[in-house]
C-alpha cells in the first residue's frame, strides 16, 4: 500500500521523524469499503495542546460518529465529556491504524503543531484532513483540495465546517499527490543542500562564541519540519528560517 508507515500510537508519545516514511514512494492503493456508520477520525496523544476537546464537543453536539486513536494523560476525562457517538480505539498497531486512515470520512486536527504528521499521513491514504487553521497544516493541506480549515479554535467552528462537509469532493489522488511533496527522501536532500553548505559558519560562530546570525531562505515544501530540526540541534542561536514561500 503506498502510505506511510503510522506510527503505533502510545500514551507514552509519539516518534517524530522529519517527514513521513514513504508518502508517496510505494504504489498507493484507497479503501473501496464504506463504513456504517460512516466515522471521523482523531489520531493523537490525549494531552491538553492537542484540544481534542474541541472535537468532542462539536460531535457531541451533532451526533455523528467519531473514533479517537491514542492514549494520554486526558483520557479519563475526555471520556467522561464524550456521548455515545465518539469511541475511543487506545492504542493501534500500525496494521490497524492504516484501516482507520483509509476508511474514515476525514481526519479531525483540531490542535496547533509546528509539524503534525498525522495529515499527511491520512492524506497519503487518500483522504482529507479538517483542521484548525494555524501551524504546519497550513503548508500540509491544500484547502478545497485536500481538506478545510476551521477558525477560530473552538467547537462552533468546526462544526460550522462540518455542516458543509462533503467527503466525494476530494480526490484520493488529489490527497496522495499532495502527501509525495513531504517524502522522506525530498526532504532530506533540500535539508542537505540548504544546510550542510553553511554548516562551517555555523561551526566558526559556535567555536568563537561570535555575535552574528544567518538567515537560511526556504523555498520548498517542509520548511516547518527544517526549522524543527534547527531548533533540535540547538541551532536557533544561530540559524533563522523563513520561507519564500
Amino acid at each position: 500500500a503506498g502510505v506511510p508507515a503510522p506510527r503505533t500510537r502510545s500514551g507514552a508519545g509519539l516518534g517524530i521523524r522529519s517527514a513521513p516514511d514513504g508518502a508517496g514512494s510505494r504504489t498507493h492503493s484507497f479503501a473501496s469499503t464504506r463504513p456504517s456508520p460512516p466515522y471521523f477520525l482523531c489520531v493523537s496523544r490525549l494531552v491538553p495542546y492537542k484540544r481534542i476537546d474541541i472535537a468532542i464537543e462539536a460531535f457531541n453536539k451533532l451526533g455523528w460518529t467519531l473514533k479517537i486513536v491514542g492514549i494520554g494523560s486526558e483520557m479519563e476525562k475526555l471520556k467522561k465529556m464524550a456521548r455515545p457517538n465518539i469511541e475511543f480505539l487506545g492504542e493501534l498497531t500500525e496494521e490497524e491504524l492504516l484501516g482507520y486512515y483509509q476508511n474514515c470520512q476525514a481526519l479531525i486536527f483540531p490542535g496547533e503543531e509546528d509539524l503534525g504528521l498525522t495529515p499527511i499521513e491520512v492524506q497519503a491514504c487518500g483522504k482529507p484532513v479538517i483542521a484548525y487553521k494555524s501551524g504546519g497544516v497550513l503548508e500540509t493541506v491544500i484547502e478545497g483540495v485536500t481538506g478545510e480549515f476551521f477558525y477560530p479554535q473552538e467547537a462552533g467552528a468546526l462544526i460550522k465546517v462540518l455542516k458543509t462537509f462533503q467527503t466525494d469532493k476530494y480526490r484520493p489522488d488529489d490527497c496522495w499527490e499532495n502527501a509525495k511533496r513531504f517524502n522522506q527522501e525530498g526532504f532530506k536532500k533540500e535539508f542537505q543542500i540548504k544546510v550542510l553548505p553553511i554548516k562551517k559558519h555555523i561551526d566558526k560562530l559556535k567555536s568563537h562564541k561570535a555575535s552574528g546570525h544567518l538567515v537560511l531562505v526556504w523555498s520548498g515544501s517542509g520548511w516547518r519540519w527544517a526549522e524543527h530540526i534547527i531548533k533540535r540541534l540547538k541551532l536557533s542561536k544561530y540559524v533563522d528560517i523563513i520561507s519564500n514561500k
